[in-house]
């Protein structure tokens, strides 16, 4: 089943519910507001955190191509203990996948600009969806970004992975591997308004 198969990639648990991240998705898109869980004390307080909390690109088959989290940014996001703040941005962005499919039609292909998709804790996801159907999704925890920003900002990391699939050695639907792609993707981070780099782990 697609779902069993996104969760594995995502490794979020078997048997994950709809509805069980704490996300608040955009009425416009969808109807739903999930239970919120608990919430673990992080060492960056919301001003000293980045900007950016994540960038992930998502094949056709909702294979995991790309996925950059930032830790820092993940100050006040809900998680149980027995997750931490990585697993559970994870399991965030899987849950943003139905959203995409609600969009995919076979008889009418175009990219398509999804802006903010759902609100989880003080982060945003925007989502853009191609003609090939990939998946772009950036989590940012600015208030001030436009919604013209953030289409440029996919528009520009859909560039940067379009052309790493162009190398004939990329194996299809697996993780890409390009150091153009992950430093052009840190370019775009680094831009980013307001965003403080800091030190820390990050994926």
């Amino acid at each position: 089943m697609k779902t069993d198969k996104a969760a594995r990639l995502f490794r979020i648990p078997h048997g994950t519910r709809e509805g069980s991240v704490g996300m608040e998705i955009n009425p416009a898109l969808a109807i739903t507001k999930p239970d919120s869980s608990i919430t673990e004390p992080c060492k960056l307080t919301p001003i000293e955190a980045p900007q950016v909390a994540c960038v992930a690109v998502i094949g056709e088959r909702n294979s995991q191509l790309f996925l950059k989290i930032y830790l820092d940014a993940l100050v006040d996001l809900p998680y149980h203990q027995s997750q931490g703040p990585e697993v559970k941005m994870e399991e965030v962005l899987y849950s943003t996948l139905d959203i995409f499919d609600d969009y995919i039609d076979g008889s009418s292909r175009k990219t398509i600009y999804l802006g903010r998709m759902a609100t989880v804790a003080s982060i945003r996801l925007y989502g853009l969806l191609t003609v090939t159907n990939l998946k772009l999704i950036v989590g940012v925890r600015s208030i001030t970004e436009s919604d013209a920003y953030m289409k440029n900002m996919l528009i520009k990391i859909y560039r940067l992975t379009v052309k790493s699939l162009l190398n004939p050695f990329q194996p299809i639907d697996l993780m890409i591997h390009s150091r153009k792609l992950e430093t052009g993707i840190e370019e775009l981070v680094g831009e980013f308004p307001n965003h403080k780099p800091v030190s820390g782990p990050n994926k």
